[in-house]
């Protein structure tokens, strides 16, 4: 298991402010001994329309300087719903998810993550949920033809309604019938949804190809660094190391004081690693 840190940290998900550039994000990150960084394919990090690919060679470059690699492109999900009742939202979202495989295939990624997305009502939930599996065509044949994998993520109910748990997750996967289709897990989600996260991990077995980390207690999608919250981890961490996980721990959190936020998460992963893959 590796450990790389999100992106959205360090400027490019809500909190406004500390916002960095890409560069300044990666400098830190690295430094702080991380393996990978996961970049929210956002402003100020990684909009696709405005990087080239002189830019893009880059950025991949001095993010390999700080001995770093891409572990994932992640998506936005404002403004790009793939079950959306608006038909250009469901053609712009469409493109942005094959704009996203393609920026992974520049960065050496191997992994997009995927939101399927929600229902607009009066939209049935049948019809919102072949609407995402359309919409994914375009990405998932760019996909087959560079490597990259798209990673399907299950969000809570609190704020989806169409992939909310592993199982819906492994079944859009199944109907997609891709090899470059699978599936992720994010803590928070699991523990909202009240998965069993040993449960999750094990039903997703070989197909498990991403982890977002973080804490989180009851009622609450406020997020805490790993270990301060109610989540499970070292069971968690077990399972996955029972599967013979080998993807990244990518810790997905944001606040002011980030880079502390990024220090206690990595000290307590990898201490938690440790202990993990020695018993």
């Amino acid at each position: 298991m590796k450990l790389s840190f999100h992106s959205f940290g360090y400027g490019s998900y809500l909190p406004w402010v500390p916002s960095y550039m890409l560069e300044e994000a990666a400098r830190r990150i690295g430094a702080l001994g991380y393996d990978g960084i996961e970049i929210g394919a956002k402003r100020p990090h990684a909009w696709p329309p405005d990087l080239d690919k002189t830019r893009r060679n880059e950025l991949k470059a001095y993010i390999n300087s700080c001995g770093l690699e891409v572990s994932a492109i992640c998506p936005s999900s404002y403004n790009f719903n793939l079950a959306s009742c608006i038909e250009n939202e469901r053609k712009d979202s469409s493109k942005y998810y094959r704009d996203c495989v393609q920026l992974a295939a520049d960065f050496g990624a191997s992994v997009v993550v995927v939101v399927p997305g929600w229902t607009v009502f009066p939209t049935s939930y049948e019809q919102a949920w072949e609407w995402s599996k359309q919409g994914l065509k375009d990405a998932i044949e760019l996909a087959e033809d560079t490597g990259v994998k798209l990673a399907l993520e299950p969000i809570n109910s609190y704020w989806v309604d169409l992939v909310t748990r592993t199982d819906h997750a492994l079944k859009m996967m199944k109907e997609l019938n891709s090899k470059c289709v699978k599936v992720m897990l994010d803590t928070q989600h699991i523990f909202l949804e009240r998965e069993n996260p040993v449960d999750a991990v094990k039903k997703c077995g070989e197909n498990l190809l991403h982890v977002h980390c973080e804490d989180t207690v009851s009622a609450s999608d406020r997020r805490f660094v790993p270990g301060e919250g109610e989540f499970g981890f070292e069971s968690f961490l077990k399972a996955l190391h029972e599967i013979d996980y080998k993807g990244h721990l990518s810790v997905e959190h944001w606040g002011p004081s980030i880079d502390q936020i990024a220090l206690k998460s990595k000290e307590y992963l990898d201490d938690l690693i440790k202990r993990v893959t020695r018993s």
